[in-house]
């Protein structure tokens, strides 16, 4: 995923070891006792390998929270380019202050960018076909492509049904005659069974 990626940015200056001899690295594969060893990985990476684990761990969060930032100038952008700019701020002071952004926005996880690279997806996407342009099409079509760099799951069900809302709101000037209604309906059932369908094999 992109986001393990940027995590390890920091790294081509830090320039820790990387424990390549350990038993994780070299013995990763099917049929081992080490086929899944990520976690096995980095704690011999962070603790074993390298005496500054803190300070790496600092500074790929240091990614996220720039990204947070981010995110937080593209919510405060969207909505007041909508509503205005009182409904900008207003936005922008919840996003501060959601208890999810609060906790993952300081942390090297997948979460934060795939909240963010999702919703740039939409906003950029937005964007375009307010003023539809060269450059504007492709920022959307780079915004979509790093968003769906993120998890698989995230695919299914936070990028497709932003995709099946922001097609709604695009139709919606057509939605009163009944072709409009029936092609809505239709895209509604057919993404609600994929994400279904996908989500049930997922879980076996």
């Amino acid at each position: 995923p992109l986001m393990k990626l940027l995590f390890g940015l920091p790294y081509f200056f830090l320039h820790p070891t990387i424990p390549t001899e350990h038993p994780s690295w070299t013995g990763a594969g099917a049929g081992s006792q080490w086929t899944n060893t990520q976690w096995e990985f980095g704690r011999a990476f962070l603790s074993e390998a390298n005496d500054n684990g803190r300070q790496l761990v600092f500074w790929s969060r240091i990614t996220t929270v720039l990204l947070t930032g981010a995110l937080a100038i593209a919510v405060y952008a969207f909505a007041s380019a909508v509503y205005g700019t009182t409904a900008g701020l207003l936005a922008t002071l919840l996003f501060a202050t959601n208890p999810d952004i609060i906790a993952h926005g300081g942390l090297a996880t997948t979460d934060l960018g795939v909240t963010a690279f999702t919703f740039l997806a939409v906003f950029a996407a937005w964007r375009y076909a307010q003023r539809p342009g060269t450059t504007r099409l492709l920022l959307a079509a780079a915004a979509f492509m790093l968003s769906v760099k993120g998890p698989a799951s995230h695919v299914l069900y936070a990028l497709l049904p932003a995709v099946l809302i922001y097609s709604l709101y695009c139709w919606a000037p057509s939605l009163e005659k009944p072709a409009g209604r029936r092609a809505a309906i239709a895209l509604l059932v057919c993404g609600g069974v994929t994400l279904t369908a996908l989500g049930m094999r997922n879980l076996h």
